[in-house]
């Protein structure tokens, strides 16, 4: 059971560590990724404003000037005319990159809204984050300005959380180790008591109680245990001297009293039955009443009194004598053969 329970603890344990990882990591994703679109979409305005007021067509010599210090923070900045052919990237050569007319970002900025995109980039190698706006200028050789930035630092930073998940984890291990030895302990004290007191009690020893106090249910359990077992003491003791009183009076009666039980078997006898029969009970208890009692009208008449369960007597001759057999439902005489029945030879 203790192994049971430090399984129980460790599955919680575990369960909870990896909830709060996923919900960390998507909360940090969506803030962060939520602050990179707001800070690169600022970028793109400044680029803008930027491209407005000095007209050239260097535009590389430009922007690597005005935003060196952001490229080299990762911003990446492209130039792309209206028909999806880049014009400007500030980390590849723009002449060897592909058409850009298909993507979504594109699209939309086209149509004169902010576009913005999450996707892996080929280019890069990393997933990035786009925002691209609207722009035109006289020469109408640029259409869409775009900034991006990758999301590399939030897959970082959760390495980082898997590394405090491991650690925190193997804190849950040793609590959860502690807290089993505790608990098993408090536990099973009172449960390992009233096993050994069952045995106790099943072995033949009346006199088992469980010593264990305590004010919750676990104190309640062992007190009603207690009662329980102090109950069937008595009960156990009442119907001994019961079934003692019982035997004493039909031992003293001089007609033979038998008890079958539902197998027809032997089961009680008086000293006049004994007699009767000419065995002693030790050698009879327990044997079908057709091997004591060797006669097919008696047999008979006990076999259909198992069928009818009425009271019934028959005057039947034995041994050149008339002998009267009472045949009664076994009720109240002795509870363990409540299916028997008692038989009263009468001569």
């Amino acid at each position: 059971m203790r192994r049971k329970i430090f399984l129980y603890f460790i599955s919680a344990a575990f369960l909870l560590c990896v909830i709060f990882y996923g919900l960390m990591i998507w909360v940090l994703r969506v803030n962060y990724t939520e602050e990179v679109v707001n800070n690169i979409k600022s970028d793109a305005y400044t680029v803008e404003s930027v491209l407005r007021k000095d007209i050239t067509d260097d535009y590389e010599s430009l922007i690597d000037d005005v935003f060196r210090n952001k490229i080299n923070d990762g911003i990446r900045i492209t130039l792309i005319d209206g028909n999806g052919n880049v014009q400007y990237d500030s980390h590849n050569n723009h002449l060897a990159m592909e058409n850009h007319s298909d993507r979504d970002e594109f699209k939309d900025a086209l149509e004169g809204a902010i576009g913005k995109s999450i996707r892996f980039s080929t280019t890069v190698g990393a997933e990035m984050v786009y925002i691209a706006i609207p722009f035109s200028n006289q020469d109408g050789d640029i259409s869409v300005i775009r900034t991006a930035y990758p999301l590399t630092s939030i897959y970082s930073f959760s390495n980082r959380i898997v590394n405090y998940f491991i650690l925190g984890f193997g804190i849950s291990l040793i609590l959860s180790y502690i807290w089993t030895l505790k608990l098993s302990a408090y536990v099973l004290t009172p449960v390992k008591l009233i096993i050994n007191t069952a045995k106790r009690i099943s072995a033949g020893y009346n006199s088992g109680e469980v010593e264990y106090h305590s004010d919750d249910e676990l104190g309640d359990l062992c007190r009603y245990f207690n009662e329980m077992n102090d109950f069937n003491i008595k009960n156990a003791d009442r119907l001994s001297g019961a079934n003692n009183n019982l035997n004493s009076i039909l031992s003293s009666i001089l007609n033979s009293v038998m008890v079958l039980d539902r197998n027809k078997k032997l089961v009680f006898c008086n000293r006049s039955a004994e007699k009767f029969i000419g065995a002693a009970f030790s050698e009879m208890e327990g044997k079908p009443f057709i091997e004591l009692l060797r006669d097919y009208e008696i047999n008979k008449f006990i076999d259909d009194f198992y069928i009818d369960r009425k009271t019934s007597i028959k005057e039947i001759v034995l041994h050149d004598s008339v002998l009267r057999f009472n045949l009664y439902s076994n009720e109240g005489l002795f509870n363990e053969f409540k299916e028997g029945i008692v038989l009263v030879i009468q001569d």
